[in-house]
């Protein structure tokens, strides 16, 4: 509970930290607003500096906890009442943990305590305000009669320094993470004009469309220009709800190329637009319509009107690769992906700095891609190699002409030829949207914050009077992403997964309301999907192409299928004796049961089959299907039946069977949300509705009493820049 003392406290200025102290690792100036670790230091903003400062008034003392401060009470002190969102607190404090996890990534300073506030896990501590650490200055010569000669000998030392400064291989200074955007949204898909006098970005103020901003590198005057939000009373109805991304500079520095995704259904979904960008400002003209389940990836050729893009026709199809000819509006087709199934496809294309060549990303599985140079005028391959990584783009370095991306937090760079790696920088946090600028100085990234919750509510029985039905509640919470939650089968409690001690982890909610960490995952990006077994001792999920299970009173991780098996979904039979898993290794998507106990597997379906469960109630068993819109059930038999039509590919995977009744999201029905069908009465009833920040994300509780769901509540991301000395 939050110390009651200092909750009704007033901190001010005096009460603050005005000495020079050491928090942790690192070192606090008051005085200069500077921290700093035993290698650099940061200059902070006032107001971050301020909340940092606010902190430490209410430091761990006396080996005991730091004093919890509670969003009410930190308004009051550092806000001074003001009307302040969550949104503007949430990003205080993700800027002040960013800049602390630049200089000391592998302690957190603010923690988060759910439900009540946050407080600073580290005590401060005084140091000598006679040897400042920060700053020092050098001292001021005294003059004597014998300067001249202290001034000779300097040279001459001097000289010699430099003669053997000079003879030694030189150490290269590591690069350095800068700020280039701070606006209260989302800042992504960041490029750099090749002068490098502009920088365009996509930009969300609330999260319901992206705008591209044109903002210069000098004197930081930004330029919207495309449309702006809904919210605003300047936008277009057409596109008030439009997605600008993926914006390309034309080599020349005059015109751009991007992506526009419509939400509103009188205009195309997906087209590709240019635009002039100098010596005048024009519109944005149409190149193409693009398809609608489709987030295309750009890059110009070395041929001025040739565009290269990266698409696909279906969510169920592979991404390939085409040469747009924007005079003419010629589409040629350059890639098949090497196999029908191989989900991705060809699914990034980026040029090097000259136009020559153009680098492809193919898709070999969950952590896994393969890299391929082209010749971009004839197209034909010159080399190519394997990433052993989950990424989802590369920047091509414009000298060097080495390949840089994200694992992890961390910034890698392979050399051209993919023989070496190398680990360059730990930005901190997640970061995407890699692109170099062109003299290689500065390699550009989005970072990313999501804040996500888990909310329950009573599910409202059959003929219930609505207007007794009870609200959403939170349930689980932090500044950090929660989510996946799953209901245990015998019990009250829920596991979930979050980042929130900065690793993705499995958690686990106890009946009591206790929330404790059960094991680390290892895992780029993205949270597998996972399910507990009938005895709630185990978590079965797929990782890397391999189903794991983790033991719940150890944490231990097991693989019971390796990657021969190919499979990529997964759950357990209702007897907890075998597991079903999707797999591809009969060529198209099937299911398979695995039994634990003599290892041998059995293919189930064999007109198409994704993810599914038994159903103990009438001993059937039901599933999905990876190119086809419904769910399905087969008899011991193998007789096949379709059993709900509006069941979407949307539920491929997070769709459930509890009680003899089938749960699945129905977003394209009159009154959208989750919906409960009975499979023996095949009665319909809606358990959630759809409505803003409610994600497709939930799981149903054992007796189908509740649901429990990730909610959106705040995302956040700024454009930095790692500047290479």
């Amino acid at each position: 509970m939050p110390n009651s003392d200092a909750a009704n406290a007033q901190i001010s200025a005096d009460n603050l930290p005005k000495e020079t102290f050491k928090l942790g690792n690192l070192t606090v100036d008051p005085q200069t607003r500077r921290i700093a670790n035993k290698d650099q230091s940061l200059a902070c903003e006032p107001s971050v500096f301020n909340l940092l400062l606010y902190f430490c008034a209410h430091s761990p003392k006396n080996g005991e906890s730091g004093e919890i401060i509670s969003r009410d009470q930190m308004i009051a002190d550092v806000w001074k009442g003001r009307v302040v969102s969550d949104n503007a607190i949430n990003r205080k404090i993700y800027q002040l943990r960013k800049e602390l996890a630049i200089l000391d990534s592998e302690n957190e300073y603010i923690e988060t305590v759910t439900k009540y506030g946050y407080r600073l896990s580290h005590p401060i501590t005084s140091v000598n305000p006679q040897a400042p650490i920060l700053q020092p200055q050098l001292p001021t010569p005294n003059k004597t009669q014998y300067q001249w000669l202290f001034t000779i000998i300097g040279v001459i030392l001097l000289l010699i320094m430099m003669s053997q400064w000079s003879s030694k291989p030189q150490q290269r200074q590591p690069p350095k993470l800068k700020q280039l955007t701070s606006l209260q949204g989302i800042e992504s898909d960041a490029s750099l004009s090749p002068d490098g006098k502009n920088l365009l970005f996509s930009f969300s103020e609330n999260g319901q469309g992206r705008q591209l901003i044109l903002q210069h590198t000098v004197s930081g005057k930004r330029q919207t220009l495309s449309p702006a939000s809904s919210n605003s009373p300047q936008a277009n109805s057409a596109l008030a709800n439009s997605y600008d991304i993926r914006g390309q500079w034309h080599p020349s520095g005059k015109k751009i190329a991007f992506v526009r995704i419509n939400n509103d259904i009188n205009e195309p979904h997906c087209v590709i637009y240019l635009m002039t960008i100098t010596p005048k400002l024009g519109e944005a003209t149409k190149l193409r319509e693009c398809a609608a389940a489709n987030l295309p990836s750009l890059t110009w050729g070395e041929n001025p009107n040739q565009l290269f893009l990266a698409e696909r026709v279906k969510k169920t199809q592979p991404y390939i690769v085409y040469s747009l000819d924007i005079a003419t509006g010629n589409k040629i087709q350059l890639t098949l992906p090497f196999k029908q199934n191989n989900m991705r496809g060809d699914y990034f294309v980026r040029r090097n700095v000259k136009g020559d060549k153009i680098a492809l990303l193919r898709y070999n599985g969950s952590n896994e891609v393969t890299v391929g140079i082209y010749n971009s005028e004839s197209f034909t391959l010159e080399r190519e190699f394997v990433l052993d990584a989950h990424i989802n783009g590369i920047a091509w370095h414009p000298v060097t002409e080495d390949f840089y991306f994200r694992r992890g937090q961390h910034v890698y760079r392979v050399n051209n030829s993919g023989e070496e790696q190398q680990q360059v920088f730990h930005v901190g946090s997640a970061f995407g949207g890699l692109s170099f600028s062109n003299d290689g100085s500065q390699l550009l990234m989005s970072s990313s914050v999501n804040d996500t919750d888990i909310w329950q509510k009573p599910i409202t029985p059959k003929n219930t009077d609505t207007s007794t039905d009870q609200p959403s509640t939170s349930f689980i919470g932090s500044t950090r992403k929660d989510s996946r939650p799953r209901y245990a089968n015998t019990s009250k409690a829920l596991a979930f997964i979050s980042n929130r001690s900065g690793k993705n982890a499995f958690w686990l909610r106890a009946p009591n309301g206790q929330t404790t960490k059960m094991a680390d995952l290892d895992i780029d990006t993205g949270y597998p999907n996972f399910v507990w077994s009938p005895d709630d001792s185990k978590i079965l999920f797929e990782y890397q192409e391999q189903i794991y299970t983790m033991q719940l009173s150890t944490g231990k991780l097991t693989v019971v299928l390796d990657k021969s098996f190919e499979a990529y979904t997964t759950s357990w039979s209702s007897d907890g004796k075998k597991i079903y898993y999707g797999s591809t290794k009969s060529g198209d998507w099937q299911l398979w049961s695995y039994n634990l106990a003599d290892k041998t597997s059995k293919q189930l379906t064999f007109n198409g089959g994704y993810s599914g469960y038994d159903n103990p109630e009438d001993g059937l068993f039901y599933y999905s299907k990876y190119h086809q819109d419904g769910l399905w059930q087969t008899d011991a038999n193998g007789k096949e039946q379709l059993i709900i039509e509006d069941f979407s590919l949307l539920n491929w995977l997070n769709w459930r069977i509890v009680d003899g009744k089938a749960y699945y999201a129905n977003l394209s029905a009159q009154d959208p949300g989750v919906y409960s069908v009975d499979l023996a009465s095949k009665e319909s009833v809606q358990v959630l509705k759809q409505t803003k920040g409610v994600l497709h994300d939930y799981s149903i509780s054992k007796g189908g009493e509740t649901v429990a769901y990730t909610k959106h509540i705040s995302q956040s991301g700024d454009v930095l820049a790692l500047v290479f000395p």
